[in-house]
């Protein structure tokens, strides 16, 4: 099993790396979290955030997951009140 863990750099990027202190982290999720995180920390930050709910990360994965999903999680309540919002001020 691969070794992945997170890094933040000081400017403020996550960055998914190979680590030998770091928990192992099944193989077939190792490997969409690198191609995610090859794309940018945004990317990396969405697939925990969406695709990582439910599954057993190491900790410093999953306080990220939850980081992320709970974002995700703001973002589309407030879409939703938006949309609610401008249909109450719309002429009927």
């Amino acid at each position: 099993m691969p070794k992945l863990g997170l890094r933040l750099t000081p400017y403020g990027r996550l960055l998914a790396e190979n680590q030998d202190d770091a928990p192992d982290i099944p193989e077939a999720s190792s490997a969409r979290l690198n191609e995610a995180f090859e794309r940018g920390s945004g990317y990396g930050l969405v697939w925990l955030g969406v695709v990582g709910v439910g599954q057993g990360l190491p900790p410093g994965f999953a306080w990220w997951r939850d980081f992320a999903a709970s974002e995700i999680g703001s973002l589309c309540l407030q879409a939703d009140s938006n949309s609610v919002q401008a249909r109450q001020s719309s002429p009927s």
